[in-house]
């Protein structure tokens, strides 16, 4: 039987990052978020429903240099890095370090329980360019790049000043 491991990897390369840590347990939170309002029949589903980012939640257990591990951990969260994760039942990318909550007692004195969060960290890239005059009312709305500055004629300000 093939068992497919909890990995944390770097988003880039894909190789293994935290490796001598333990994943005991992993959460995975993948929601949606629903209009509470009456929708009419006939409306598009997407314009009611909003996509909320994954987060999960790994429980690790750090037994090997302690400090050098949990440094590297603490690290990952500090840059802001990127990483892919994999669990036994899916593969998510783009994942950031949010939470490093660290619980340690007096019974493990070999070891520390590290309950990392991940978020999904969604980006969107705006468009710029030429609409063609049917995209538009007036023909000075056409160009998104070099629209000139703005007017602030009627504002409480301008007459101020």
């Amino acid at each position: 039987m093939i068992r497919t491991p909890v990995l944390v990897l770097d988003n880039e390369t894909l190789t293994p990052i935290w490796d001598s840590q333990h994943p005991m347990k992993v959460t995975v939170r993948e929601s949606k978020r629903v209009t509470g309002f009456t929708v009419e029949d006939g409306t598009i589903r997407n314009d009611h429903i909003v996509d909320d980012p994954v987060e999960i939640e790994i429980q690790f257990v750090i037994t090997d240099e302690l400090q050098s591990q949990f440094s590297e951990l603490q690290q990952t969260f500090n840059d802001r890095q990127l990483v892919t994760i994999q669990t036994k039942s899916a593969v998510y990318s783009s994942m950031v370090v949010s939470e490093v909550p660290q619980e340690q007692d007096n019974e493990r004195a070999d070891a520390i329980t590290v309950n990392v969060r991940f978020s999904q960290w969604r980006e969107i890239a705006p468009e710029f360019g030429t609409l063609t005059m049917q995209d538009v009312d007036r023909a000075e709305q056409s160009d998104t790049v070099n629209r000139g500055s703005q007017s602030t004629r009627g504002s409480v300000l301008s007459r101020v000043f």
